[in-house]
């Protein structure tokens, strides 16, 4: 990729995470129940009950892992199993997504297609580290309190694909083939 393709891409996602934050803000008010480190050293202006959506601006550093249940064992995947490298306005954005997801239904009916792949994403900042997983089949939930659902969502999966340096990401893509 040139050097002129990577500065665009840059503003693209600097000028995303400039307008969606303001009205994101709002809406991520949810508790986090896989927070897996505890909050330290918090600034006055966030709550003592601060949750990943509270703190997504300070997110900076991202691991995904996929999980992949013996029933989905025969799939091959376009990526490894596990990323490390994630530039920061990527990570910020896709948290910035997930806090826009909409609230799953409380009474969702069965799930289609459930292959059995989960992301799991633990999102680092310096205020700790929040891990929070996203069926990429089936409910397509994504682990936030209240259960956001990426179901209707591409968007979701299109960044995930970025983040994880697929080009012309999508859902069907980040599940992987039954073809080698």
């Amino acid at each position: 990729m040139s050097t002129l393709s990577v500065s665009r891409v840059t503003r693209v996602v600097a000028i995303t995470l400039i307008v969606l934050s303001g009205t994101l803000l709002a809406s991520c008010g949810s508790s986090l129940p896989g927070r897996t480190s505890g909050l330290k050293d918090l600034p006055s202006w966030i709550p003592l009950h601060a949750t990943f959506c509270d703190l997504w601006p300070t997110t900076d550093r991202l691991t995904v892992q996929r999980v992949v249940e013996p029933s989905a064992s025969g799939r091959h995947f376009a990526t490894p199993a596990t990323h490390h490298d994630a530039h920061a306005l990527l990570v910020q954005l896709l948290a910035t997504t997930i806090c826009s997801l909409p609230t799953a239904p409380s009474l969702q009916p069965s799930c289609p297609a459930d292959v059995g792949v989960t992301y799991r994403l633990t999102f680092i900042g310096p205020n700790g580290s929040w891990a929070v997983p996203i069926e990429a089949s089936g409910c397509q939930d994504v682990g936030v309190t209240p259960t956001r659902t990426a179901d209707r969502s591409p968007g979701l999966f299109k960044i995930l694909g970025a983040v994880l340096g697929l080009r012309h990401a999508t859902r069907a893509r980040l599940l992987g083939s039954l073809h080698p």
